[in-house]
């Protein structure tokens, strides 16, 4: 058949180049937290209301291995900046974020994909301020850091 057996419906990651991260970039930091699937909606809704009354004016790049969570995060939270995770060596997987290609206990291949994009935003010369979809902010963290 022509359709994708992974339920993606032909999604792919779009790219995350320099001209976004210079957009979303916070005193040369960029915002990041990931939603690796829908069980996690509501904490990552909590998340990034919290996120935005600290810190009204800041981006956040939030990060998906499932297309409707990045659905869901396109429509409910559209001033965040909502990305699939390139797939790569470490982050295969599919629609519904499951593991694929080389199997891997799903935490570590979550880790793996964290730590990808850690390298991939700290390599264009950025920081990263990762918060996990349960974590809240009460202030703008980059107030007390030099």
């Amino acid at each position: 058949g022509t359709g994708s057996d992974d339920g993606s419906s032909g999604v792919e990651p779009e790219v995350v180049d320099g001209e976004l991260l210079r957009k979303l970039a916070r005193k040369k930091t960029i915002f990041m937290m990931m939603v690796d699937s829908t069980e996690f909606l509501d904490f990552g809704t909590n998340s990034l209301c919290h996120f935005w009354k600290a810190i009204p004016d800041a981006s956040i790049l939030v990060w998906t291995l499932q297309v409707p969570v990045l659905n869901w995060c396109r429509k409910v939270m559209p001033k965040a900046t909502c990305r699939l995770i390139p797939r790569s060596e470490y982050c295969q997987y599919n629609a519904t974020g499951a593991p694929t290609g080389k199997t891997l206990r799903h935490f570590k291949f979550v880790t793996y994909c964290k730590m990808e994009m850690f390298v991939y935003v700290l390599t264009a010369g950025y920081n990263v301020f990762w918060m996990d979809a349960d974590a809240i902010l009460l202030k703008d963290p980059l107030k007390f850091l030099p």
